[in-house]
């Protein structure tokens, strides 16, 4: 995107894309995707830009049932599947995420995310157990204390939006 700055290539590159577009119609097509406020941006940034797309899809975002699925199709992927205590945290926890959510939302992007954590909890956890307790079941099972850091607490910094560090 371009934004204008002295070091700026955004308004070269719209410029050179939109040069192809038109020496080459039909040849090829470009899909452009983003946040839709980013997206709008984007097209008003040149007055010939939007002309040259003639469809627009927007997607919603998934809902916290959908997101669950997918947190739990991630971990089937993995040949892992949480324990009923483990299960229901999770499901708190994506329903939170997604009640809480704003306009950055990284929708299933979000999920991969705490499921990654998850299985990096799980690996720590099993890291640390014995070789008689280490079995298939053990290697297979996500447990509450994986999912535990994750947390429904509205903290001050949510309302932000905002994430780094505050000094």
């Amino acid at each position: 995107m371009s934004d204008g700055g002295s070091n700026d290539f955004g308004r070269e590159a719209i410029e050179t894309l939109l040069k192809r577009m038109e020496d080459r119609r039909g040849e090829f097509i470009v899909i452009a995707a983003g946040y839709t406020q980013n997206m709008e941006k984007f097209m008003e940034s040149n007055p010939g830009l939007k002309s040259r797309f003639d469809r627009v899809f927007q997607f919603k975002d998934y809902n916290s049932d959908d997101l669950y699925t997918i947190a739990l199709n991630q971990l089937r992927d993995h040949h892992i599947t949480p324990e009923p205590k483990a299960a229901d945290h999770l499901m708190k926890y994506i329903d939170f995420m997604f009640k809480t959510r704003d306009k950055y939302f990284g929708n299933g992007r979000a999920v991969r995310k705490v499921i990654e954590e998850a299985i990096r909890n799980q690996h720590l956890r099993l890291s640390d157990l014995s070789k008689s307790k280490y079995t298939k079941k053990a290697i297979e099972t996500l447990v509450y204390d994986d999912v535990e850091e994750f947390t429904t607490e509205v903290t001050p910094n949510m309302a932000s939006g905002g994430i780094g560090f505050r000094v």
